[in-house]
């Protein structure tokens, strides 16, 4: 009663705040079709799915001639990617703390925490070789968490092994930062879609925290003072991140993506997709831009793509690559800088190739 009494007095509406007892309709009497099911009860021609492949349609014509009419479409790319996500650029405040070190073998690997865009930490392996050192930093960003790629025999320790200085980050909404939100009524396959919901809200996309979380672990690499250029590499969901991180910050020599999205579209076409993939997308971005524009728009910039995959999480074939990245291949032409994998048995040894 006081909280009816509240909003009456400070809205301005009338009535009496008291509780009165009043006689409720029946689950029955609620609904308007026998079923209580618009699609079962009238056999609707549409659903919400054909609506949105229809209205998506569109827009993706109209973006296909946007891309022929306009000289400036991938230029305005990292813009685009800005706006969309509500992407902002983080303060750099080099709030790091050290927080251990232990040896694996001849590997040294160092635990550090780095302040992140909100009232959170990042946590950051480091690791390093003892010895034949080859002066490169790789920052690998796993949808698995650092944890699984730092594993022995795992893609870091390979790396390490062949000389490579790995910083492995846990992302926001990976790993130690996962977690906490996978109840609810929008948790679907372990996947909090709240979480998404929210940044629809407050114009901060999950995405553009993370690539501001990237332009802060990229700035830490440089205090460590290590020499030559960082090469960035990530799997998954992360790989849609990293795409956008590169074409914001330009932080990176070159990229290698491993089991990517090979594009958005492929969601809003599958009624069946993977929510996972949701968490690397942003609101109202079809129709203006997609993942194989990025890779357009990073041209000359060396990049690796290892075993794309659709929305169900299955690899594509090189046809359908070829269909989607058709400005891509046109742009980088016969270049090596563009590099693509499919099917690839063993993950590694293609990454190990193209980095040599």
């Amino acid at each position: 009663m006081a909280l009816h009494a509240f909003f009456q007095k400070h809205l301005n509406n009338p009535g009496d705040p008291k509780i009165e007892n009043v006689t409720l309709f029946s689950e029955e009497e609620l609904r308007v079709t026998p079923t209580g099911q618009y699609m079962t009860s009238l056999k609707a021609p549409e659903t919400m799915f054909s609506l949105n492949v229809k209205y998506s349609e569109e827009v993706l014509k109209k973006l296909q001639s946007e891309k022929q009419s306009d000289a400036y479409f991938y230029d305005d790319i990292a813009c685009k990617a800005k706006s969309l996500s509500g992407y902002c650029e983080p303060i750099l405040s080099r709030d790091y703390i050290f927080s251990g070190r232990h040896w694996r073998g001849d590997i040294a690997v160092e635990k550090y925490l780095l302040k992140g865009t909100g009232n959170y930490y990042i946590p950051v392996l480091r690791l390093l070789p003892t010895d034949k050192r080859n002066g490169k930093t790789i920052l690998l960003m796993d949808d698995q968490g650092k944890a699984s790629a730092a594993a022995q025999g795992g893609i870091a320790d390979k790396l390490v092994q062949k000389g490579y200085q790995v910083i492995l980050p846990d992302m926001n909404g990976y790993g130690e930062l996962g977690g906490g939100f996978t109840t609810g009524d929008a948790t679907i396959y372990g996947v909090p879609l709240n979480v998404w919901y929210t940044g629809l809200l407050t114009g901060k996309s999950p995405l553009a925290i993370r690539v501001e979380d990237t332009k802060i672990i990229t700035d830490f690499i440089k205090t460590l003072g290590s020499p030559g250029p960082v090469t960035g590499i990530a799997t998954g969901v992360l790989t849609s991140d990293l795409l956008h991180s590169a074409v914001i910050n330009n932080e990176f020599a070159q990229i290698a993506l491993i089991n990517p999205l090979f594009s958005y579209q492929s969601i809003v076409l599958e009624k069946n997709y993977q929510p996972k993939y949701v968490m690397s997308t942003m609101p109202g971005i079809i129709g203006k831009y997609d993942l194989p524009d990025i890779v357009t728009a990073l041209y000359p910039l060396k990049i690796c793509i290892i075993n794309p995959v659709n929305s169900l999480d299955e690899m594509i074939d090189s046809s359908i690559f070829d269909r989607s990245f058709a400005d891509a291949k046109k742009k980088y032409g016969n270049s090596q800088n563009l590099v693509v994998g499919f099917k690839e048995n063993n993950v590694f040894s293609r990454l190990e190739r193209w980095l040599d």
